[in-house]
């Protein structure tokens, strides 16, 4: 065997250029561990959005699951060869059954950073809000629950009873039972339908209110409201809703608000809490956390 033209001839296969590039120090730049962020390309509607992926995979999140998915592959293709979705505005991860808006509102509490607009209006908020469930966002959703709740208790009971259910916000529903059922004006089961209240709940929002009332009507436990005595000394003779002797309206006793504020109809504000939670117990325990 001829050992040296073997040895000529596998030198001259080997790369040169190759041995020297592998074994000399390269001075090309890493990139950092932490700060590496990959972007993702959300199609929703007929808006892309392109997003920091480590931002959007919040634990326990729907994002987080998404994202941790093995990618598809079979024998006859590699990982590298396998198109993501999201990796370009190509081939976007299309969201179905949502708006660009309420996503942009989402993405917007997401990004609480300087050089991004915030949330200002309150269907803003609300947006952000329904998606935070949807996904599972669960810091998001206490953030803006605790931003939006001064606002709702101002609104009329119709409107805090129904963004109550839609967002599954326990406080505000209790909250909108609670100013229902003290209401002074009669409630309207004709009004509160056509402003979208179930049946069901407007049933024991109206057995609530005229159990508490007939009970210090039939029982005689009232007593004068103040506000509007008539010369009256003792009102000691209570009869049905008014008092026997000056012929003033009465309230419930041991219940009422002497001072009868705002748009109270004597019920006290304890009492109301009392009665909403035992009849919608079943209701409060079914929903998640604030």
């Amino acid at each position: 065997m001829d050992t040296m033209g073997f040895l000529n001839n596998s030198i001259t296969d080997i790369d040169i250029d190759t041995v020297i590039d592998n074994t000399l120090p390269t001075n090309e730049p890493e990139m950092d561990g932490e700060f590496d962020a990959k972007i993702v390309v959300f199609k929703v509607e007929k808006t892309l959005f392109s997003v920091l992926q480590s931002a959007i995979m919040c634990p326990g999140s729907f994002f987080e699951t998404l994202f941790s998915l093995p990618i598809p592959c079979t024998d006859e293709c590699s990982p590298d060869s396998f198109v993501i979705e999201g990796n370009s505005k190509d081939n976007p991860i299309v969201l179905e059954n949502i708006s660009a808006a309420d996503f942009r509102s989402f993405l917007r509490r997401l990004f609480p950073l300087e050089g991004f607009s915030k949330c200002k209006r309150n269907e803003e908020f609300f947006g952000a809000l329904g998606l935070a469930n949807m996904w599972d966002f669960k810091k998001m959703r206490t953030q803006i629950i605790k931003r939006m709740t001064p606002a709702v208790k101002l609104l009329p009971f119709q409107d805090q009873i129904l963004l109550g259910k839609k967002y599954e916000v326990k406080s505000w529903l209790q909250h909108g039972y609670e100013a229902a059922v003290r209401n002074k004006e009669p409630l309207s089961v004709v009004q509160m339908a056509e402003a979208g209240i179930d049946l069901n709940t407007i049933g024991t929002l109206v057995t609530i209110r005229d159990s508490w009332f007939y009970a210090a009507v039939f029982n005689k436990e009232a007593k004068c409201i103040p506000s509007i005595q008539q010369n009256c000394s003792s009102h000691a003779h209570v009869l049905r809703y008014r008092c026997a002797t000056c012929s003033g309206f009465t309230g419930v006793a041991n219940e009422l608000n002497p001072n009868l504020e705002g748009n109270s109809n004597g019920m006290t504000q304890s009492r109301a809490t009392e009665l909403v939670v035992k009849s919608f117990s079943t209701e409060f325990s079914s929903m998640r956390n604030d």
